[in-house]
């Protein structure tokens, strides 16, 4: 009898080390993340990766309460891209405006765009320059855009190219474009050419294929340069190899004719065919690959 009571005893104490193990093993599945060691980053990237389990945004919701704005903003950008779930347009306002007071510019950046897309374009300026004052080029660029046009204020020119030459100068590819046409133009600005070879050759570096065959024409025609028809080539192929159809119309006739470079057959059947083809797929004169939205 005290055989069997000690096998019973110890059996006993084996199942209860096993259970004792197989709920510890399932509570660890099942434990919730620990704010302590998660950014709001990584609080939100944990939700992304799984939206069905609400534990990550409990935790960022617990900490924008206690006034962390990457918290308010990761906890926005949830509710506003919903990641499988109905979206939540005002909460996503709501925090997103919680974190824009506390001067957060990545949410004063979000905040007008839902404004702006609500046609509330006076709030959205508000808060657009907002952004742009704490450096978002974008921003300070769709400010120009709004001064330029009237949206949500009195049409100002003078603001509009005084955003518009900050964007620029602060490296926004777009604004240097813009900029680099208006001195071309000298319509609402003094006409200098020096000026639009150097926005047009930084905008081209970025990868803009408009600014890269505005340089590639100055360097063909020697306008505020020297005549380069290698540096002319050059821009012409990568403006043209970004969608640009007036580069590949140009080099065409280029190839067709000899102009900068040995003519070639064959490579001007090719970027005429291209230039043809891509109108046809897009019914425009032309896009840039970096334009497209």
């Amino acid at each position: 009898m005290k055989y069997l009571s000690g096998h019973k005893v110890l059996f006993c104490f084996v199942a209860i080390i096993i259970i004792a193990t197989i709920f510890v093993f399932n509570s660890d599945k099942s434990a919730p993340i620990k704010n302590e060691t998660k950014s709001p980053n990584e609080l939100a990237l944990s939700y992304e990766q799984n939206p069905e389990n609400d534990e990550a945004v409990k935790l960022l919701y617990r900490s924008a309460q206690e006034n962390n704005v990457e918290a308010m903003f990761k906890l926005a950008q949830i509710y506003e891209k919903s990641f499988k779930k109905i979206p939540d347009p005002d909460s996503a306002k709501h925090w997103y405006l919680n974190a824009a007071i506390n001067n957060y510019e990545p949410a004063q950046f979000a905040l007008a765009n839902i404004l702006d897309r609500s046609q509330n374009y006076s709030e959205a300026l508000k808060w657009y320059k907002k952004s742009a004052e704490n450096g978002n080029t974008e921003a300070m660029a769709t400010v120009s855009f709004f001064y330029s046009l009237g949206k949500g204020v009195f049409p100002d020119e003078k603001e509009a190219f005084t955003w518009l030459q900050r964007a620029a100068e602060r490296g926004h590819t777009q604004s240097m474009v813009i900029l680099a046409d208006m001195y071309v133009s000298g319509e609402e600005i003094n006409k200098d050419l020096q000026k639009a070879f150097e926005l047009y050759s930084k905008g081209a570096e970025q990868g803009d294929c408009d600014a890269a065959f505005q340089l590639a024409e100055m360097y063909e025609k020697g306008i505020s340069t020297k005549q380069n028809s290698k540096q002319a080539l050059i821009w012409y192929e990568k403006s043209a190899e970004s969608g640009n159809r007036k580069s590949m119309i140009a080099l065409s006739k280029i190839y067709k004719e000899g102009k900068l470079t040995t003519a070639d057959a064959a490579l001007s059947e090719k970027w005429h065919k291209k230039a043809r083809d891509f109108l046809n797929e897009t019914d425009l004169i032309y896009i840039c690959d970096n334009h497209k939205q």
